[in-house]
């Protein structure tokens, strides 16, 4: 809903809903995580060393702003 109403470019990112950005494939361990990104067509791997799921949804933010095949996903309201 926010998303529509914004004049602003917009790209979503998640784990659990459809989203521009998603993380798929998801490997939680003690010795860090792996999983992988998904935009439209392109893909992917991210192995980190920092642990838990809500850290990949961290990574999916920082992806989302710095990396220009995602930018270039970004829709006009």
């Amino acid at each position: 809903a926010m998303a529509r109403a914004s004049k602003a470019p917009v790209l979503t990112y998640g784990l659990d809903s459809p989203a521009g950005l998603t993380a798929v494939d998801l490997g939680l361990s003690s010795s860090g995580t792996s999983f992988t990104v998904q935009s439209g067509s392109d893909s992917f791997r991210v192995e980190t060393r920092l642990l838990g799921r809500f850290n990949v949804s961290n990574w999916l933010a920082a992806i989302a702003v710095a990396t220009p095949r995602a930018r270039s996903r970004f829709r006009s309201s």
